[in-house]
């Protein structure tokens, strides 16, 4: 009778054990995720004020050399469809690239509102 008493709290143990080392990792993954996330969502903010102030080196350089005005703004629409169109490509990929039990914990949808995500999480650390 004594070894089955010992052989349950044995099994009660390593059952405790793996669920309690399972909580921890699913919140180290997690934490791990969120600072990936963060980090592409830095990088990518970046490269849209990289690419706008590129575009408009672009736009100064084509008036320098005689672009009519129409032609310029005909440019600047096509370069601005562009560019959202690769913002909201970039943000889907982004939530597709999560784990299907990780993206209900995303709290954006379009690149506005990662922007404002990004800046409140920034707002915090500060």
């Amino acid at each position: 009778m004594d070894c089955l008493i010992y052989f349950l709290f044995f099994m009660l143990g390593v059952t405790s054990t793996k669920a309690f080392g399972f909580i921890l990792n699913f919140g180290y993954s997690y934490s791990v995720l969120k600072l990936a996330e963060l980090s592409a969502l830095k990088m990518l903010v970046g490269l849209s004020e990289d690419a706008s102030f590129i575009k408009e080196i672009k736009y100064l350089s084509m008036t320098k050399a005689g672009v009519s005005e129409d032609k310029i703004d005909i440019i600047k629409i096509i370069d601005d469809q562009t560019m959202k169109n690769w913002k909201d490509t970039v943000i889907k990929k982004i939530i597709h690239a999560h784990p299907n039990s990780y993206r209900g914990s995303i709290p954006y949808d379009s690149w506005e509102g990662a922007l404002k995500h990004l800046d409140k999480i920034t707002k915090k650390k500060d």
